[in-house]
């Protein structure tokens, strides 16, 4: 299947530079502020982190790292189009400290679905990463329609530009969510 090849051929190396963050992805880049109130204005629907995260993750990451201090930080959306490469990475070296999926709708992420808080309402897939060079990562891959299953590989360590998952078949998108600074 086109989306889920294993190989890709003529691949772009992943920068070794320890300072640098890698994209998850090929894909498109938006790139929104955490406010204060912890909470991304994405494409033109506001967000909490709880909403994105939902209550089961909230409640497996208390105590591992406090969701106040992505106040200030940046949210990043990788949007995955059906032309693009459907396998992700990790953004860097590390560790994941948790992760749940989240069984939800699966409505379109692309402009027409601005009646959705898509977001909050689509199936997902959050993980707690601590990385190396960047402290806590919220990843969520983020399940659409005609994408109908997120297969993350099950590892505890990882190396950056790791393989991470993939998304069977469509386009998708990844959120990133960096603490600030």
């Amino acid at each position: 299947c086109f989306f889920t090849r294993k190989i890709r051929k003529n691949a772009r190396p992943v920068c070794k530079e320890e300072s640098t963050l890698i994209a998850p992805a090929d894909s498109k880049l938006l790139v929104y502020p955490i406010t204060s109130d912890l909470q991304p204005n994405i494409k033109g629907r506001r967000y909490t982190l709880q909403e994105l995260l939902g209550k089961e993750m909230i409640r497996k990451i208390r105590g591992k790292t406090d969701l106040k201090d992505f106040a200030g930080g940046t949210c990043m959306v990788f949007r995955l189009t059906m032309d693009d490469y459907h396998r992700y990475c990790f953004v860097d070296e590390g560790e994941v400290l948790e992760s749940c999926y989240i069984k939800g709708k699966l409505h379109t992420v692309s402009p027409v679905s601005s009646e959705f808080k898509v977001y909050q309402e689509n199936s997902r897939a959050v993980s707690l990463l601590r990385t190396k060079n960047f402290g806590d990562i919220l990843q969520i891959e983020v399940g659409a329609l005609l994408v109908g299953k997120i297969v993350n590989h099950a590892m505890k360590d990882f190396k950056k530009g790791q393989e991470k998952g993939y998304f069977e078949p469509g386009g998708s998108t990844i959120v990133l969510l960096l603490k600030k600074d």
